[in-house]
């Protein structure tokens, strides 16, 4: 008997594994957990049981880094710092120390220091706002609800920018060399000025961490940043828009001529 029970035990807690395993693929392994860490106070966040006037923000995406949801007039985007289970606050289990956890409290650290200097040297240039530690009510993808207290996370409230080669192929589309050319030197533009304020982009991956707003370019991605000295900015410009190259190459000869042009200028 007790055999069966347990056979039935451990194919209960398997099954109940596997839900929890769907679930969390569905919901694209956000858990509310991720946004707490041990360094901070253990939060109060809960689930929502009534009606609060806040701020909403619904389920984007995630990138390496961090977790996005996006305000509802779509204008804005919160962006949390996803913390390892490791690094999560866990008062009522004592766990043996994880492997992991001096790496990720270094890349956490390194992360800190990026957002600094893009608060303190590119605001501007990143579109960063200013937001209190106020609640705000999260929805994620499968509709649950929560309210948060921003000052038991760490966050970047930020302007939503368009993608920089879904622009550029509208705008190709729509026959408007001089906007694109505006697009192109905007681009330029800002890896120039960031360059000349000594700061390195670790991940310069123009498609994904590079954007517009109201066409001019912006950094979407602020997690990679380094003061550097003697940045060769022509080196910088060209390693960076290899990929500009290439979806100029595809898509328009002229704009191509016109990319050339401005880095033989640099």
């Amino acid at each position: 008997m007790n055999r069966i029970f347990a056979f039935s035990l451990l194919i209960f807690g398997a099954l109940l594994f596997n839900t929890d395993k769907l679930f969390f693929k569905a919901n694209q392994s956000f858990s509310i957990r991720s946004l707490f860490s041990i360094f901070k106070d253990t939060p109060s966040y809960s689930s929502l049981h009534r009606e609060k006037e806040v701020k909403k923000f619904t389920y984007l995406g995630k990138g390496h880094q961090s977790f996005v949801f996006e305000s509802e007039d779509k204008s804005h985007v919160l962006k949390f710092y996803h913390f390892p289970s490791h690094l999560r606050p866990c008062p009522w289990l004592k766990l043996r120390e994880h492997p992991k956890k001096k790496y990720n409290i270094e890349k956490f650290k390194s992360s800190l220091e990026s957002y600094a200097i893009a608060l303190k040297h590119l605001k501007e240039e990143s579109a960063l706002k200013e937001m209190p530690d106020e609640e705000v009510l999260l929805i994620d993808k499968g509709n649950q609800k929560y309210l948060v207290p921003l000052g038991s996370t760490f966050f970047l409230y930020q302007e939503k920018a368009e993608r920089i080669f879904p622009k550029l192929q509208t705008v190709i589309n729509d026959k408007n060399p001089l906007l694109a050319k505006e697009l192109i030197s905007s681009i330029f533009d800002l890896i120039v000025k960031r360059s000349q304020k000594g700061i390195l982009d670790l991940d310069p991956v123009l498609e994904k961490n590079y954007g517009f707003i109201n066409n001019k370019a912006m950094h979407i991605d602020v997690g990679r940043f380094k003061k550097a000295k003697n940045i060769n900015i022509k080196e910088e410009v060209t390693k960076l828009t290899v990929s500009l190259k290439e979806f100029l190459e595809e898509n328009s000869p002229e704009l191509l001529l016109y990319y050339e042009k401005k880095i033989n200028l640099l």
